[in-house]
């Protein structure tokens, strides 16, 4: 089961700013139970951070409990 699986961790940068403060966030994300959304992506990949599907309803269609969908 997905609970049993050592979860594989990696961090992600963001960097933006809001009026003349800029800010710098970083997240640790489980690559496991996340599915990646980009305009490099397919519908009929399988939603990694390397291989993003293109759409948010395939992103849906994959997401499970747990799973966080990274647009």
């Amino acid at each position: 089961t997905a609970a049993a699986r050592r979860a594989t961790t990696n961090e992600l940068q963001i960097r933006g700013h809001y009026g003349q403060y800029w800010y710098t966030a970083t997240l640790e994300i489980d690559e496991e139970a996340a599915i990646f959304v980009g305009l490099e992506g397919s519908d009929a990949e399988s939603g990694t951070r390397k291989k993003p599907v293109r759409t948010i309803q395939q992103a849906i269609s994959l997401a499970k409990p747990g799973s966080t969908v990274y647009i």
